[in-house]
């Protein structure tokens, strides 16, 4: 009888292992994309940014449910995004509650970070509230940002790369 309840509790561990192997290689493949696309993508300063998570300065992270994007190429930089935290000055707008910017001037500054990862930073000239976003790019094409303004508190968000659409003309 003691023979046969530990076979069965070394059968459900190695169920459970093999179970939760699987669930961590399918997370890294919610992009779809290799590591020399990923490269490709940060090389030619043309990609997306997918949000899935915001991280709000001292809140709890929140799961996103619609589309919010940051878009990059090397003509500009645009970004629709949601915003919870702290604003150092009311918005003239009370429609302008996220963070929605077009740059066409902007500095773009890559660097290799930790565990062969991206280091990005975008620094929009012609805006007046974001000061700058800095992406953490992994080679599995999951990413954080940071994005740094003027009259809010800083937040980060978690997400995706993907290549970035073309605009239909």
């Amino acid at each position: 009888m003691k023979d046969m309840l530990s076979r069965k509790i070394i059968a459900i561990a190695v169920v459970f292992f093999l179970g939760s192997f699987n669930y961590c290689s399918a997370q890294n493949k919610t992009t779809g994309l290799t590591e020399a696309q990923v490269m490709d993508l940060v090389n030619n300063k043309q990609f997306q940014f997918l949000a899935q998570y915001m991280v709000p300065s001292g809140g709890r992270s929140k799961v996103l449910t619609e589309n919010y994007t940051v878009n990059v190429s090397p003509e500009e930089v645009s970004a629709d995004l949601p915003y919870v935290g702290r604003a150092y000055q009311a918005p003239i707008n009370p429609a302008d509650v996220g963070i929605r910017f077009l740059s066409k001037e902007f500095n773009y500054e890559e660097k290799k970070g930790k565990k062969n990862s991206w280091e990005i930073t975008i620094s929009p000239k012609d805006g007046k509230d974001v000061r700058s976003c800095m992406f953490t790019i992994y080679p599995n094409g999951n990413a954080n940002l940071m994005v740094n303004s003027n009259n809010r508190q800083a937040i980060s968000y978690s997400g995706v790369i993907k290549t970035l659409q073309k605009k239909a003309q």
